[in-house]
């Protein structure tokens, strides 16, 4: 009883004297993101469903190389609103060695008597990359990056997908997200301009980002200056009417090297965003390949704790089948025990809105 009761006590006394001892010993960095996207506009909406995406395999990526634990929120859907934005900000609670991430895609703009050059965030009510950047500051990460792929233009495009051929190393991610201190703040156009999207590539400032990033992880020598850099390259679009348009990423780099840092090759299981289908079922229940045509061996979620009125649903369907047309066998298309998506340890790693 008495070393049981006190187990807990001694493994901390162990800790706080290694640390005193070893003053350079530290505990894993954590990776913290938080990803915003306006996935229910009729305009962008598909558009930024790609931004979420790659977005969130890209800082996988970078923790999987760099050992870092990846604190992933994303806000979209439903669920993209100033208020759950601003808490998932909020409730970030940073190591002074972890780096943080925020990066939206959405509608943008901003006022004419506005000094700042970084735009507001068109949400359900406006909200101020300036804000979101002070935030971050006044949490004191050992970097962060604040991204924002939205129009900067008043209100009182053809590009490819290929990234290049040349393999990013995985030295490279260690040496951009662990060896700098700092921040960058950057935004998809000047004050006064739009920023534009593709239904079928997303965002064009988070794809020129995301093409730079990859390409300077292939070379010797990473460098945000060059990343950043690169990403302000002025963008030409076309238009569906033929007009020439011009859009001028902004950035603001501020970041310095630090000297050699231990690395640690622990992996952890890669988030998972979860996109519900935009689903119109006509006269029987919709194999699971064409639902998730991406995913494959998905297990089905559990329809009883997602929507606990499934029943009366199921009754309603039984009664509009036509004669000689079955109904759904719905035990065996979501049984109650089936979970959702799991990594290789059992642990259920879903996202959801």
């Amino acid at each position: 009883m008495f070393h049981k009761k006190w187990k807990g006590f001694y493994l901390s006394l162990v800790m706080v004297t290694l640390i005193a001892v070893f003053p350079n010993l530290s505990l894993s960095a954590t990776l913290h993101v938080v990803i915003a996207a306006d996935t229910n506009d009729r305009s962008v909406g598909k558009g930024t469903e790609k931004d979420l995406l790659k977005v969130t395999e890209l800082y996988n990526s970078v923790s999987n190389h760099t050992g870092m634990r990846l604190n992933l929120d994303t806000c979209y859907g439903n669920r993209l609103n100033k208020s759950n934005v601003l808490n998932a900000l909020d409730i970030l609670s940073l190591g002074s060695d972890d780096v943080a991430v925020f990066h939206y895609s959405g509608h943008g703009g901003r006022t004419r008597n506005k000094e700042s050059r970084w735009p507001y965030l068109a949400l359900d009510r406006r909200l101020d990359l300036d804000d979101i950047v002070s935030k971050l500051r006044e949490k004191n990460p050992r970097f962060f990056i604040a991204m924002s792929d939205s129009c900067n233009s008043y209100s009182d495009s053809i590009f490819s997908q290929n990234f290049g051929t040349a393999r990013p190393k995985a030295e490279n991610y260690q040496k951009l997200f662990l060896k700098y201190r700092g921040h960058i703040i950057a935004s998809g156009s000047v004050p006064g301009e739009y920023s534009w999207t593709s239904s079928q590539y997303g965002g064009k400032f988070t794809h020129a980002f995301l093409t730079s990033l990859h390409k300077n992880l292939a070379t010797s020598a990473p460098s945000w200056h060059t990343i950043m850099e690169n990403v302000q390259s002025v963008i030409h679009v076309t238009d569906k009417r033929g007009k020439q348009w011009e859009q001028h990423p902004q950035a603001e780099v501020n970041v310095t090297s630090l000297g050699k840092r231990p690395q640690k090759t622990e992996t952890f299981p890669p988030a998972v965003v979860w996109i519900p289908p935009k689903l119109k079922i006509e006269g029987g229940f919709p194999s699971w390949n064409k639902i998730f045509p991406t995913i494959a061996n998905i297990t089905p979620p559990n329809w009883d704790e997602i929507f606990p009125n499934i029943k009366i649903t199921v009754e309603i369907w039984n009664n509009r089948f036509p004669p000689g047309m079955s109904s759904p066998d719905w035990n065996s298309a979501a049984p109650s025990d089936s979970g959702f998506i799991k990594d290789q340890s059992g642990k259920d790693v879903r996202t959801l809105y």
